[in-house]
C-alpha cells in the first residue's frame, strides 16, 4: 500500500498537481498477525474477538499549505 500512496503523490508532483489536491487515505480495520494469540480480522478472528488493536483504521488527509504536516486531527 506504501508504494502505491508513494506512486499517486509522485504523479501528482510529475504532473503540477500536488499543491492544489487533496489526498486522502483511509484504510480497513486492521488485521491481527499472531498479535493477543489472534489471526485474521474482526468476527473472522481464530478465535473470535475484538481487541483495541484491530480497531486502528489509518486516515491522512494531505495538501501542503492547508492541513499542516505532522499534526494529529484530533
Amino acid at each position: 500500500m506504501d508504494d502505491g500512496v508513494g506512486e499517486v503523490l509522485a504523479t501528482l508532483r510529475r504532473l503540477g498537481l500536488d499543491e492544489n489536491t487533496l489526498v486522502v487515505y483511509a484504510g480497513d480495520q486492521g488485521w491481527m498477525g499472531g498479535q493477543n494469540g489472534l489471526w485474521g480480522m474482526g468476527d473472522h478472528t481464530r478465535p473470535v474477538g475484538a481487541h483495541e488493536l484491530m480497531m486502528h483504521i489509518p486516515l491522512i488527509f494531505r495538501r501542503p499549505g492547508r492541513i499542516a504536516a505532522g499534526r494529529p486531527a484530533i
